[in-house]
């Protein structure tokens, strides 16, 4: 045991000195350094101008999204709301320094979109108004080779319309628009970082779930210039099983018992007041999904809606029949 306990101590010690010389051997910037960096880097700087030497060049943009959760989707307003961090690349050969110059150490910075050039980035399809997606307020990460990384965690709503011709089981797809306001494809191009969405981050939705999604590059053509725009596509399908068990089944059920209406004896007198009860709970079953649908035809109606409404057309004729029936039996009787 001694011999264990002595063994211990001398790697303790010799774990100590090898962090001693490595701690010996790290040499960190200071605040004056990177103050001096800063102010090295926007003097005489012009955000106004693109950052690119040559002008007639287009400045190469890489976006990426990093979906977190779905926070809504009404089909209803016909609006999608998606919780991610949107994160934005370009190189700015204005914002580049030699790490030696700084202790060598000092390999990246800050810097606030007020100060430096920054693409001017709209969301296309926005449910309410065209805002800014980088504000001047907003942080960017610039590497010592001149890359500029803006990351922006944010709520983004757009519109998206729904197709409810298959509801309960229906498949959605919304697409969240990006472009550059201002700028064509002749001095922007952007690009893809990822052919999809990266869901790493995703929180489960109780209501949807994502089947797919799609990121990609569309070029539009408008009065003879080429403009891009980054899409992000989501496709959601509905997780059915509450429609299924408090909206489906009671229907079936409703139309099988409703025919148990004949096999009551006429001299009960509860043919009309059970078909009535019948009648009633089919109206406000059709009234359950008639609020839960979007008030639109386009591209077509429900399948479910068109067998409640036979239904409730059914129902009636079912209380009419049996009001004669019972109309002429008892007449007969006296």
């Amino acid at each position: 045991s001694e011999y264990i306990t002595a063994f211990g101590r001398t790697m303790r010690t010799v774990y100590l000195v090898l962090a001693f010389c490595l701690l010996q051997g790290v040499e960190g910037y200071s605040l004056h350094q990177e103050t001096q960096l800063h102010a090295n880097l926007t003097t005489k700087y012009d955000r106004k101008i693109r950052p690119y030497q040559n002008q007639t060049e287009p400045i190469q943009i890489s976006m990426d999204f990093y979906m977190e959760k779905l926070k809504e989707f009404s089909e209803q307003e016909n609006k999608i709301s998606v919780v991610g961090s949107l994160s934005i690349e370009w190189k700015d050969f204005r914002l580049t320094w030699d790490p030696t110059d700084y202790d060598g150490d000092l390999n990246q910075t800050s810097l606030f979109v007020s100060d430096i050039w920054a693409p001017n980035l709209f969301l296309l399809n926005p449910y309410e108004k065209q805002t800014p997606i980088l504000s001047d307020g907003t942080a960017c990460t610039i590497q010592s080779n001149g890359y500029v990384t803006c990351l922006l965690a944010d709520n983004f709503e757009t519109t998206c319309s729904a197709d409810i011709s298959n509801y309960p089981f229906d498949t959605q797809i919304c697409t969240l628009k990006f472009y550059v306001q201002g700028s064509f494809a002749s001095n922007t191009l952007l690009q893809n970082a990822s052919s999809t969405i990266r869901l790493d981050l995703y929180e489960i939705h109780g209501l949807w779930y994502l089947t797919g999604t799609r990121n990609y590059v569309q070029t539009y053509r408008i009065r003879g210039m080429s403009c891009e725009v980054l899409q992000l596509e989501l496709k959601m399908k509905r997780r059915n099983s509450y429609c299924v068990y408090n909206i489906l089944l009671p229907i079936f059920f409703l139309n099988l018992i409703q025919l148990f209406v004949f096999f009551l004896p006429l001299e009960s007198g509860e043919r009309v007041g059970f078909s009535m009860t019948v009648l009633l709970s089919v109206v406000v079953f059709f009234t359950i999904i008639q609020s839960k649908l979007p008030e639109f035809s386009k591209p077509s109606l429900s399948p479910l809606t068109f067998k409640l409404l036979v239904d409730f057309l059914t129902s009636i004729f079912i209380v009419l029949f049996v009001v004669v029936i019972t109309f002429f039996y008892h007449k007969k009787n006296h």
